[in-house]
């Protein structure tokens, strides 16, 4: 399958970006080291595209381009770094529209997003590195947050907060999903996604957290019950820095590691199933895939580049090397042709055609 780097936009972000999540249409939204949001819509299929860095020759554009259009920015949408943002689909009858952000303020900011623009909430406060990582419900009713896992005593036995739920609605705290120390080594949550609903498994109140010790937990957001403890990375027991459920495949997990590889695991049945191995890329910080080419697996980290994995060999198809910074967000954008952006530390977009 012939992947295109359509191009790139350097400016998009003046400080880096490190937050960057799909609405569920044609737009995405992304935060910025400097607290800033801002919401972008993708422009149509028959945009020229520009060479990739590694395609490049003499006569070849600059990088001065995407697919992209600016709808709305949000200058102080925290007070400091913008760490991660979630929301759920595009507004339905059964979905409430809403994004969460969080950032190193400490607060969980919950938006809108009518068509070009943001529109703030509600705001959460926390405590500390409590909201390091947060995920919305597919019905918008809850907002998850995790991170600082603060040891506790609860019924005589030692537990680690893995995550809270608040509600999207009045902002109270609705559930706090703990893990025992007795059986976990977790001591702080770098991930979280909750899961897509499955006819035939009803997942929309199951949440997911990737754990700083390479494990991935799954619980039953209504009884508080963990359901799956798995350790992705067991060999090296590094860090999953982010989850990714395939929307057609309801009980595949996709966790990016630190340990240089993407972790595929079944979590009903609690065993991992395969691995993408990025040997030399340094720590991966994003994973996505495409509906439409579900074979197709898309990660980045540490060393600039965007790579995409065939789940039926395992091989690296195509490297994309026009980042110039960590590889922090990334996400599919449900466009025809479906499209894949990209975001880091040198605060550029970068968007690939499939």
């Amino acid at each position: 399958m012939a992947i295109t780097t359509l191009g790139t936009l350097p400016s998009a972000h003046t400080n880096g970006a490190w937050a960057l999540t799909s609405l569920g249409d044609d737009r995405f939204v992304t935060g910025g080291a400097d607290g800033e949001l801002k919401l972008w819509r993708m422009t149509p299929a028959n945009f020229a595209p520009t060479p990739a860095a590694d395609q490049v020759d003499d006569q070849a554009p600059a990088r001065d381009a995407a697919p992209v259009t600016l709808l709305a920015e949000v200058p102080n949408a925290h007070r400091l770094s913008v760490i991660h943002a979630d929301a759920a689909a595009t507004n339905t009858t059964t979905t409430t529209q809403c994004l969460a952000t969080s950032a190193f303020d400490g607060l969980i900011r919950l938006w809108q997003f009518p068509d070009a623009s943001l529109d703030s909430r509600l705001e959460i406060k926390t405590t500390g590195l409590e909201a390091f990582h947060v995920a919305v419900s597919p019905d918008g009713q809850w907002v998850a947050s995790g991170g600082d896992t603060t040891t506790a005593a609860a019924s005589g036995a030692r537990t680690a907060r893995a995550a809270t739920l608040w509600s999207t609605d009045t902002g109270d705290k609705a559930q706090q999903l703990e893990v025992s120390t007795t059986s976990s080594t977790l001591s702080f949550v770098t991930c979280l996604r909750f899961l897509h609903q499955a006819d035939d498994h009803p997942s929309m109140r199951r949440l997911t957290c990737g754990g700083n010790d390479g494990s991935i937990l799954v619980f039953d957001c209504e009884t508080g019950t963990l359901e799956s403890h798995i350790t992705a990375a067991a060999a090296s027991r590094l860090p999953i820095r982010a989850l990714h459920q395939p929307p057609a495949e309801p009980t595949l997990l996709l966790g990016a590691a630190e340990d240089e590889c993407v972790h595929l695991l079944d979590w009903r049945c609690r065993e991992p199933v395969g691995t993408l191995s990025s040997s030399g890329s340094g720590a991966l910080y994003a994973v996505t895939s495409a509906p439409q080419h579900p074979l197709l697996v898309f990660a980045g980290g540490a060393d600039a580049r965007v790579r995409a994995y065939d789940r039926r060999t395992g091989e690296c198809v195509h490297a994309c090397s026009e980042h110039r910074g960590t590889v922090w967000g990334m996400a599919t954008v449900p466009t025809r042709p479906v499209r894949v952006v990209s975001t880091g530390d040198d605060g550029a977009l970068v968007v690939m055609e499939l």
